[in-house]
């Protein structure tokens, strides 16, 4: 009985404690009832992803059964360090690091609920990383099975040509590095002096001429194709930066120096030199250890392209035609990522020579198929379209050239024109800034008076290096107002006043000293010397004004007093040496030229700055031809000239010619350097010879011939001197053939005034032969 007692006891005090309290109470109040558990809360979020340095807001979704949230914490628990913001809360914002591949991070939030009790769980955020994807897909030009490395910085690609040549590598590249510089290079067992290079571009500027398709193919950067063309090409852009290209910008920048000549020359020497390796003439000289050893030594392959001319002319012009019409070397339909063919070229006359038919001119091709160029002697409007022959021109003819030759079958002077007939043109390299172009052209004599018919014309091809409208600097940020600089212009004849009877002199002015006032950026006047001769050869200057306006296109109109309208637009950031293009109209004529705005920067010459060897730019085209100076410490000067006049390679005693002379500094500083020859009326042979002073007496057995002035305004980091540069010309040597031999004085007979460089060495440019020296 006592134990039924207990049990009903036990039983009531048990259905007191399950209906007495609510969720989550104090287990003990005092009434005695027993503690109730609490229900835990629970947590999810979604998987994510990010990309490197971007940021992505991820929600918890969180709920408690018997109460309410009251905390929550995100954390990191693995994986790369990502920035929380509002870990505190139930959204947080989480932003990647950079990354250079793809990885995982996991995250975890953990909630608390209104007594105490937590839940977590774990979240995965993907990081990808930001990539540049695209491939490279070009040929080998006439090499199948070729070794091929693209390099990235520091990153290396390697594959093998195919049986055609064609190759194909995927770049998957991090964003990192999109300024990385992006070369290729081909190698060939079969051919072990192939090594052809190409210097494509940066990373980012890659990507994004692959296009849509994300294939980067020879329409859109031609250098893809590995190939002669494009390792003349290499090595001369590295030759113009003074070492390898590591940016856009210095690609960008050495484009615009490139001589197209050279590049067509050294290709067509590569490839002979590839075909025909057991020709003594024509196979790579023992001195170039491959084909790109060879591109980058001009002297090297000057001489093999003059000694292959020589030996097999024709042989040269058919590679040379072979090339042309080559699709894997020659871009007729460019993309559009290198900007549109409308546009205006700017033909340049490059640092190391001075060949090409276009040299200096100025191409507009506009938008609506309609044309204007202009040379350094005539003007053309044309019709032109883009095709797949490139863009095919209808009336585009320039006046090369003209004279009035005697013809002794019709008794009289014949009017004869030169005619250029341009026919197309395509690319060998294409960017934005500059491209380097390949022209056919035509030629023939044009008889203006009828006396006889056209000639059949002769065809041929040429090249041009052009800059593009892209890469034109506005006047606004080279012209300085108020200093002196030396100007090129066209060619104007100059004053002698009191010439010498029968000396028949003149005097050809294409650089003027100007100096530019007004107002900033806008226009004003600008007082220009003029500059004339004395029938003694003394320079006389006088004053003249001139007009000047900056254009809406930031090119900068001059209007001189002869009437002279020029227009000039700048090619160059260089402020203190501009390199400039001149479209100037002379009454009905319109012609154009390459020149320079040269600022006066320098001071005098001294005795000190003035002693040195100075020569002119290496002609790549005759590269035996030499013309230097040598300005003596003692007050002597030796100008020397060579020529291999016999064409064997090599320089003999008759060719060289040395001119003994004497040089010094004149009052305003410029430097003077004459030669002399023995006085007809005196010495029979008239050769040069050693004064006995700087200024002989009339009947002195060696007397004046020639003086040139030094008007020093720039120099350069590759010892360049540019100029304002005076030539004198005298009859001195001569007086006893004048009409009246007895004048007295010096006999000034021609001269020019121009701006021009000279480049300063250590050693003779060739050497001479001791016995020969004076």
């Amino acid at each position: 009985m006592e134990n039924f007692r207990k049990a009903v006891i036990l039983g009531a005090c048990m259905a007191i404690t399950a209906c007495g309290g609510g969720g989550g109470g104090s287990s003990d109040d005092g009434d005695g009832s027993a503690p109730i558990t609490n229900a835990a809360p629970t947590v999810s979020a979604p998987a994510t992803s990010v990309a490197e340095s971007a940021s992505v807001a991820i929600t918890a979704t969180a709920s408690d059964s018997d109460g309410s949230i009251a905390s929550y914490s995100w954390s990191q628990k693995s994986g790369p360090q990502l920035n929380l913001t509002d870990a505190d809360t139930a959204t947080v914002t989480v932003t990647a690091p950079s990354m250079t591949e793809d990885g995982e991070a996991i995250l975890t939030i953990t909630v608390t609920d209104d007594d105490g009790a937590t839940a977590q769980a774990d979240i995965t955020v993907t990081i990808t990383a930001n990539k540049l994807n695209f491939t490279v897909r070009g040929v080998v030009v006439d090499t199948p099975g070729a070794d091929i490395e693209v390099t990235v910085g520091s990153q290396r690609f390697q594959t093998i040509a195919d049986s055609d040549g064609a190759y194909s590598i995927p770049l998957s590249l991090d964003e990192s590095l999109a300024d990385s510089m992006v070369t290729a290079s081909a190698q060939s067992a079969s051919a072990g002096q192939l090594h052809y290079v190409s210097v494509l571009g940066e990373v980012g500027v890659l990507d994004t001429a692959a296009g849509a398709d994300d294939t980067l193919t020879m329409d859109e950067n031609v250098s893809v194709n590995l190939s002669a063309i494009s390792t003349a090409i290499s090595a001369q852009l590295n030759r113009a930066n003074g070492g390898d290209i590591t940016s856009q910008s210095a690609l960008e920048s050495a484009g615009r120096m490139i001589d197209s000549e050279i590049v067509f020359n050294v290709a067509t020497s590569i490839t002979l030199a590839l075909e025909y390796t057991d020709d003594p003439a024509l196979k790579l000289p023992a001195e170039s250890a491959d084909t790109f050893a060879f591109a980058s030594d001009l002297e090297v392959s000057a001489a093999h392209g003059v000694n292959a001319r020589l030996t097999n002319q024709d042989l040269w012009d058919s590679t040379q035609v072979a090339i042309a019409v080559n699709p894997e070397l020659v871009v007729s339909q460019p993309s559009d990522s290198t900007g549109a063919v409308a546009d205006t070229y700017y033909f340049t006359a490059p640092k190391y020579s001075f060949t090409g038919a276009f040299n200096g001119s100025r191409l507009v091709l506009s938008a609506d198929g309609n044309g204007i160029m202009s040379d350094t002697s005539d003007e053309s409007t044309f019709n032109w379209a883009l095709g797949e022959n490139g863009v095919s021109f209808d009336g585009l003819e320039l006046v090369s050239s003209e004279g009035y030759p005697w013809d002794s079958d019709l008794g009289k002077q014949v009017h004869e024109q030169t005619i250029t007939r341009v026919q197309n043109l395509r690319w060998l390299s294409r960017s934005k800034l500059s491209d380097v172009l390949l022209f056919e052209i035509e030629s023939y004599t044009h008889y203006p008076d009828g006396e006889y018919p056209d000639t059949a014309p002769v065809a041929w091809l040429s090249t041009g290096t052009a800059i593009k409208t892209a890469s034109k600097i506005s006047a606004a940020d080279i012209l300085q107002l108020g200093v002196d600089y030396s100007l090129s212009r066209p060619i104007t004849a100059g004053e002698v006043v009191n010439p010498v009877e029968g000396s028949d002199p003149y005097l050809d002015i294409s650089a003027s000293r100007i100096s530019f006032s007004g107002t900033p950026g806008q226009g004003g006047t600008a007082s220009v010397t003029v500059e004339s001769s004395d029938g003694d050869g003394t320079l006389i200057t006088g004053e003249e004004s001139a007009n000047w306006v900056i254009a809406a296109d930031g090119s900068l109109q001059v209007t001189y007093a002869n009437g002279d309208s020029s227009n000039l637009v700048f090619l160059s950031e260089n402020p203190t040496a501009s390199g400039i293009n001149v479209r100037t109209t002379r009454n009905s004529d319109v012609f154009t030229q390459t020149g320079r705005l040269l600022l006066k920067g320098e001071s005098a010459w001294t005795a000190l700055s003035a002693v040195g060897i100075y020569q002119y730019a290496f002609d790549f085209f005759r590269p035996l031809e030499h013309f230097w100076f040598e300005v003596n410490d003692d007050g002597t000067a030796l100008t020397v000239s060579t020529y291999d006049s016999d064409q064997n390679g090599s320089l003999e005693d008759n060719e060289y010619f040395l001119m003994p002379g004497l040089w010094r500094i004149n009052g305003e500083g410029n430097l003077l350097i004459r030669r002399y020859r023995y006085n007809q009326g005196v010495a029979a042979n008239g050769g040069y010879c050693k004064p006995a002073s700087w200024d002989p007496a009339d009947g002195d057995e060696c007397v004046l011939y020639h003086e040139r002035e030094w008007n020093l305004h720039q120099t350069d980091g590759s010892d360049g001197y540019w100029m304002h540069h005076y030539h004198r010309f005298f009859s001195d040597w001569y007086r006893n053939s004048m009409p009246d031999p007895s004048v007295s004085g010096h006999i000034f007979m021609f001269g020019t005034i121009d701006n021009r460089a000279q480049y300063k060495t250590d050693v003779r440019p060739a050497e001479i032969p001791p016995h020969l020296l004076p």
